[in-house]
């Protein structure tokens, strides 16, 4: 029996199947990428919404279990800004060894597969002041975090 495409007749082999979807859909390359496009017109923000969500979510709880929801440095707590700071250096090696992209390594963190001993919680400019002083030596600044404008300001010291 020769496997063929429920929508177009397409004899299925290797070069035009999804091997993932072998035994559950009967439909080609094509028509597959139709199917999902089509979708997509027709829920243009369902998919994206409920990913944003997720993450947030599972950042959140990435945050708190490594120190809390606020920054070590400045105290900035909003949570678009803050993310995960190496206290030791290395995470991006740590990233690469494991081969874990950003959301994988928060959602190691949160499921408690990963430790937070080496890891504090800090801001997006706290965590690249952190790596200038760390990795090139340089020093002299503070951040400090301003509610009435929602930013932090950069001071010389």
């Amino acid at each position: 029996m020769v496997d063929q495409c429920r929508k177009c007749g397409e004899v299925l082999n290797d070069a035009n199947w999804y091997p993932s979807f072998r035994g559950r859909h009967w439909i080609c390359n094509t028509c597959w990428n139709e199917v999902q496009r089509q979708y997509r017109e027709k829920h243009p923000r369902i998919g994206r919404a409920a990913t944003a969500k997720q993450k947030l979510k599972v950042k959140r709880l990435a945050l708190e279990k490594a120190g809390g929801l606020i920054c070590v440095n400045c105290g900035c707590d909003d949570i678009r800004a803050l993310e995960l700071n190496h206290k030791n250096g290395g995470g991006n090696k740590e990233k690469r060894a494991i081969r874990l992209s950003g959301s994988r390594f928060y959602a190691a963190i949160a499921a408690g597969r990963r430790s937070t001993d080496d890891i504090d919680v800090r801001c997006r400019v706290c965590n690249a002041l952190y790596d200038t002083v760390i990795r090139l030596g340089v020093k002299g600044h503070i951040v400090e975090w301003n509610r009435s404008n929602d930013g932090p300001n950069l001071k010389p010291d």
